[in-house]
């Protein structure tokens, strides 16, 4: 059951983060065939559910609760291709409160028993708040808004030490657009990622498990057992499974404790995240991470809404522009006079910093940009070709250019 090979920064995108061969130790794992006979089990369950375990057990001869019995019932009832939505519930086992997650995954039924040390009055106090923030969020007009609040609210309601909203780009990199910190944090507002940041790997189970907790970002794996040669167990919706190691380097190198991500998936795409950090360990129950998990869908929702008004406006706000510069141009002799004119606009509706406007050999710029720069520039995009060149990256220039361009990184260029 275990992972496989060592991983290191050469190799961490393909690495099976799904097929980790182990959890986190603040809980225990079952894994049965869908005939409810035991397959694995992390080593820790024997003693944090004082059961002996073997190969094969009958899931109905293990004296768990009666309602984890009903709940895994219902679960395998409900399996259809292999697979069953998660449910919870809370149960009592040695004196210790567990909250217990059952789903179906690959053909087979997982159930984890996650330690919990939080009142159920505490955590249905944090769920209602939870829901009284989702009114809020439905009043806000703009993403920045939204996200903003969305920090707050979630800080508020799971307690960790900063929440940051990211927004990812068409390359999959993000911008930290909205925070919510203790106040002696450094703030990490207006920062960008690399999308290596989040290989293609990690940004899948970010889509199909909308939401990951690490407690304890130094803890150590429970590994897993089982029939020996067996395949690795997917984890792809496990809530306790185990993280890579080189993303517990990355936590650790930030000085962060505990972690938790909650994604924002827009038409099937990870449009952004909630990240959380907290300085030390910091287990937050699943009733509240669900409630978490809710509030990112509800944002989600909002994001298409917002989006679509704002396509639409800026659909119309061009429209309007192209009339005034045609209706300018007709009465104007030098057309790059006429263009200046409506630099500002044109800007705006392009989410353009600076225009250049070239015609036989002159050159003119509005924005912060030197006309020096602007002239080299214009000199070296193509003579033939295309009426419209599209550079995104610094490496999209030649590369006499690139060292003289900062802080300038693409242009959109029509003849």
């Amino acid at each position: 059951m275990q992972a496989p090979a060592i991983v290191t920064l050469d190799n961490c995108a393909d690495e099976p983060i799904h097929l980790p061969g182990s959890i986190q130790p603040h809980g225990a794992l079952l894994a049965f065939d869908l005939a409810g006979c035991l397959l694995a089990w992390s080593d820790n369950a024997a003693r944090l559910l004082a059961l002996p375990l073997a190969l094969e057990t009958p899931l109905a001869a293990l004296a768990l609760p009666a309602d984890v019995h009903q709940l895994a019932g219902e679960c395998l009832a409900g399996v259809e291709d292999g697979e069953a939505p998660a449910s919870a519930l809370e149960v009592a086992i040695g004196g210790r409160q567990f909250d217990c997650i059952v789903h179906a995954y690959g053909a087979r039924l997982l159930i984890e028993f996650e330690l919990r040390d939080v009142p159920s009055d505490t955590v249905a106090a944090f769920a209602l708040k939870a829901h009284a923030a989702i009114d809020r969020l439905k009043r806000q007009k703009s993403i920045d808004a939204l996200l903003q609040l969305a920090t707050e609210q979630v800080r508020a309601i799971t307690g960790f030490d900063r929440v940051m909203g990211y927004r990812f780009h068409q390359d999959d990199s993000g911008d930290v657009i909205a925070e919510a910190r203790r106040q002696d944090l450094e703030p990490y507002l207006g920062r960008r990622y690399p999308a290596s940041d989040i290989p293609a790997q990690a940004r899948r189970l970010y889509i199909i498990n909308s939401l990951r907790l690490i407690a304890d970002v130094n803890y150590t794996p429970a590994p897993l057992s089982g029939r020996a040669g067996a395949a690795p167990l997917d984890l792809s919706h496990s809530v306790l499974r185990s993280v890579s190691p080189i993303h517990i380097e990355y936590l650790q190198n930030m000085g962060v404790g505990a972690s938790m991500s909650v994604s924002i998936v827009v038409n099937g795409r990870l449009w952004g995240l909630l990240a959380c950090h907290h300085m030390t360990a910091h287990q937050v129950p699943y009733s509240i991470r669900m409630a978490a998990d809710v509030m990112a869908q509800v944002i989600a929702s909002l994001v298409q809404s917002i989006e679509a008004r704002e396509r639409a406006l800026a659909v119309e706000q061009s429209a309007e522009v192209r009339t005034r510069i045609m209706e300018t141009l007709l009465h104007e002799d030098e057309p790059t006079r006429a263009l200046l004119q409506h630099a500002p606009a044109l800007c705006q509706s392009l989410q353009a910093e600076a225009l250049v406007i070239t015609q036989y050999g002159k050159v003119r710029v509005h924005g912060e940009l030197d006309t020096a720069l602007a002239a080299r520039m214009v000199a070296s995009l193509p003579e033939g070709g295309d009426e419209i060149v599209e550079r995104n990256a610094i490496g999209d220039w030649p590369e006499a250019l690139r060292a003289d361009l900062a802080p300038w990184a693409g242009v959109l260029a029509l003849r």
